[in-house]
């Protein structure tokens, strides 16, 4: 969209500050629910992705940060389509599974661009967020994937397949970090900015 807002206020604040800014739909040649909110964090001097929604229908994207500093509406520019046994469009109160606690999920997906191609020369990072069992963020960061001692893949980077064009991380759910009768996100992150996510629980 192009568009920056460069946000400040003189008022004291203790906690986060909810960020609404409106949008023209007519100046979007793309879908609406495309649109992420970008906080330029000074500290660390890149781009983060604070979007909390986006209201289709008045037009406004919310996001959550907590400095105040250059914001932009951008349509997200990589999206993941994820392949079984994880769903698309899955949500914390509707999470795929349950799967059985320890064991390992195969987390695969296409990274599309907008115009709908195969994107395979980015790098793919995951970091997942426990919630608590009213759907809220169970600390303010989340984690990144404990790789632990077992675990099929390690670290936080997915690997690449060429033959399958796909991205996939053997995700195994064991150790302290994870917990049964929990519901997890997984954040898929693409060049720093979350490109998608997805829920799950286990059992």
């Amino acid at each position: 969209m192009g568009e920056y807002y460069d946000i400040s206020t003189t008022a004291e604040y203790t906690s986060g500050i909810n960020i609404a800014i409106s949008y023209d739909d007519n100046a979007l040649s793309e879908d609406e629910e495309s649109l992420i909110l970008l906080h330029y964090n000074e500290s660390l001097q890149e781009w983060e992705d604070i979007t909390s929604s986006v209201d289709t229908l008045n037009n406004v994207i919310y996001g959550f940060s907590s400095t105040f500093s250059v914001f932009a509406p951008v349509v997200q520019a990589l999206k993941p389509l994820f392949v079984s046994p994880i769903n698309n469009g899955t949500t914390a109160i509707n999470p795929d599974g349950p799967f059985k606690h320890g064991r390992t999920i195969p987390v695969k997906f296409h990274l599309l661009n907008i115009d709908g191609n195969i994107i395979s020369d980015a790098e793919a990072q995951a970091l997942t967020i426990k919630l608590d069992k009213f759907y809220k963020i169970a600390g303010s960061d989340g984690f990144p994937i404990d790789p632990g001692n077992n675990l099929p893949d390690f670290g936080d980077q997915f690997r690449y397949n060429p033959d399958d064009d796909m991205f996939i991380y053997n995700l195994r759910t064991k150790d302290g970090v994870w917990i049964a009768n929990y519901t997890y996100g997984l954040e898929i992150i693409t060049d720093g900015i979350k490109a998608g996510e997805f829920y799950f629980s286990l059992k």
